[in-house]
């Protein structure tokens, strides 16, 4: 493995409780990671981690509007 797939696979491995954590993460993926549509957006990985890691994070985070 590369050495980012590794640490990808460390922070994907970190138990994020806190939703200022959950929604910093989030911010990266869709930094770094995002496709934006007309239909919403998808993180596109060849990390299964990190797909997972952003599911889970996508179904904790709930925006307070």
């Amino acid at each position: 493995m590369s050495f980012a797939s590794d640490v990808k696979n460390e922070i994907c491995k970190m138990d994020t409780e806190d939703i200022c954590c959950v929604r910093a993460e989030l911010a990266g993926m869709v930094c770094f990671a995002a496709q934006i549509t007309a239909e919403g957006f998808k993180i596109n990985t060849e990390n299964p981690a990190v797909s997972l890691c952003s599911s889970n994070a996508f179904t904790t985070w709930t925006p307070s509007f």
